[in-house]
């Protein structure tokens, strides 16, 4: 089994190749792991979802697949104001390629779209906020949507992630090095909301320019924590 450290120096690797344009000034990046994807069907892949994309009217730049550490990722830029995860699964429907809920572990400020009781949002934000290194930095009710604005580890310059103050208050994770937190997962947050008789509907992304957004993959299919995917970040 791939040790931590290792995913450490995997993941940073991987998005300080894909941070470049961004950091050079160019549009924000919406990085996410994709399965299914091999050499022979990359370029359908990115077909089916630029056209998905075209077809919904939504402004985007090209569609690249990057493959690191065995694992698929789907690399695109967006003009939008904000991007959501199902707008990118949709584009997949009936395809052989899907992105990998129970794999993803979101980075940088992610805003989670919840259906469900409106009146237990604060016991539902305490328990987020008790998360690893993650802070909610606001919430609001929307067309019938709870949406929490979660703060992490994110994309600040073009060679390290930055730490929020959520991480310099909360303990490291088992014998991880104190600078390189382990990422929430998915189905963490999922079943966080879950608890409070809610349903985690979808994730968002807001498209602040010259920088990466989205999810990496855990180490293991499974998302074990035993083996997950973290991130060195600079103190």
């Amino acid at each position: 089994m791939m040790s931590r450290m290792t995913v450490v120096f995997m993941v940073a690797a991987l998005l300080a190749s894909l941070a470049a344009p961004a950091m050079a000034g160019g549009p924000p990046r919406l990085c996410l792991p994709i399965d299914g994807v091999t050499s022979d069907n990359a370029a359908v892949c990115t077909r089916r979802i630029g056209d998905a994309l075209d077809a919904r009217g939504v402004e985007h730049g090209d569609v690249e697949i990057l493959h690191h550490g065995g694992q698929g990722y789907v690399v695109v830029s967006f003009n939008v104001p904000y991007v959501t995860l199902s707008t990118i699964e949709s584009a997949l429907d009936g395809s052989p390629f899907s992105i990998p809920r129970h794999k993803l572990r979101p980075f940088g400020h992610a805003v989670l779209v919840i259906d469900g009781d409106s009146t237990a949002s604060d016991d539902l934000i305490d328990d987020l906020n008790a998360l690893e290194h993650v802070e909610v930095d606001e919430s609001e009710l929307r067309d019938g949507a709870l949406l929490v604005t979660l703060r992490m580890p994110y994309w600040m310059s073009g060679d390290v992630f930055h730490e929020m103050a959520a991480s310099s208050r909360k303990a490291s994770h088992g014998d991880v090095d104190d600078a390189a937190p382990v990422l929430s997962s998915y189905d963490t947050l999922r079943d966080v909301v879950s608890r409070h008789h809610a349903r985690l509907r979808d994730l968002r992304w807001k498209c602040l320019a010259c920088r990466m957004l989205g999810c990496v993959a855990s180490a293991s299919d499974g998302g074990d924590d035993s083996a997950s995917t973290a991130v060195r970040l600079r103190q």
